[in-house]
């Protein structure tokens, strides 16, 4: 299944549920009065600190910039 996922997408399912659900975080952060800790909760992260390492690999800087925005 993965072989054929990548002939169509480029990407691995699981690289491509990880950028869904952190590109679906930094919509969710920017909301009033969001938290990084709901966020991760919300997305299947089992702790904040492993959502937010995963954040910042993935977009380059940490959750707590992006609510700054």
């Amino acid at each position: 299944m993965t072989r054929l996922f990548k002939r169509f997408d480029k990407e691995t399912p699981l690289t491509c549920l990880q950028r869904l659900k952190l590109s679906q975080a930094v919509v969710r952060l920017r909301q009033p009065g969001a938290q990084v800790k709901s966020v991760a909760a919300e997305l299947g992260y089992k702790s904040p600190a492993h959502f937010s390492r995963a954040f910042k690999a993935w977009h380059g800087r940490p959750p707590q910039a992006v609510m700054l925005e």
